[in-house]
């Protein structure tokens, strides 16, 4: 389910909560009522209290009788994103919880500093992908992601669902080429401006970069990603097994 697709609720509890963290409705207002945001979003006054409901789970709102909706907190809830990998089937299936929206692709080198992370050559031409990822339930962008497809493949970018399965995924079956082992570096930055700008947070936000180097059985990179999460919204675990 993408955005465009949310429920009426959701998209009622989503713009209601984006309109209490910017201000619009500060601590001890008093939200409109029932009727006036059913008039509001031309939905019935049963969607909107569904709505309602989803931001009184959060702590955001509540409701009292005889007084209305009042805001209780008008700081926007942390949502983890948990990242737990013991194999490549966890990894496959590490996306069903939110979801990327690509917005521009270019051939270009790898920048310096990962190329050389990645032993690579920095004047071969990669297929870059740039996005947002968003939880599937929300509407703001929770990390910015760079995928870059390497040079023998990136003729199957035409073929390429972007909306769907990840792309390493989809590459795998693509070319015949097998994940078989995955690289991955977390290492802690501060947002700059335009990352801070494309999620909507501070300057220097604190923010973990995540990326992962999808290798084949013979060692030759399908695919790089880099991922900048919010690092309140961030969890990787892992399981370390002690053998005899």
């Amino acid at each position: 389910m993408t955005r465009s697709t949310l429920p009426q609720y959701q998209r009622i509890a989503d713009e209601l909560r984006s309109a209490i963290t910017s201000g619009q409705y500060p601590k001890g207002a008093r939200l409109p009522t029932e009727h006036s945001l059913a008039d509001a979003f031309g939905v019935c006054r049963m969607t909107v209290r569904e709505g309602l409901k989803e931001l009184q789970a959060e702590g955001m709102i509540v409701r009292k009788q005889g007084a209305g909706t009042i805001v209780q907190s008008d700081q926007e809830p942390v949502r983890e994103m948990p990242h737990s990998f013991s194999d490549m089937g966890d990894l496959r299936e590490s996306s069903r919880d939110s979801e990327i929206t690509y917005l521009s692709s270019e051939e270009r080198p790898l920048p310096p500093g990962l190329a050389a992370r990645a032993k690579q050559r920095s004047d071969l031409d990669w297929l870059m992908l740039s996005g947002l990822r968003f939880f599937k339930s929300g509407i703001k962008p929770i990390a910015v992601s760079n995928v870059y497809i390497s040079p023998e493949l990136r003729t199957y970018y035409s073929a390429l669902d972007t909306q769907n399965s990840p792309l390493f995924v989809q590459l795998e079956h693509l070319s015949g080429r097998k994940v078989e082992a995955v690289q991955q570096d977390i290492c802690s930055l501060e947002a700059d401006p335009q990352t801070a700008e494309k999620l909507q947070v501070q300057n220097g936000s604190a923010m973990l970069r995540v990326t992962r180097l999808f290798k084949d059985s013979k060692g030759r990179l399908i695919q790089i990603s880099v991922t900048d999460h919010l690092a309140n919204s961030f969890i990787f675990t892992s399981e370390i097994s002690i053998t005899q």
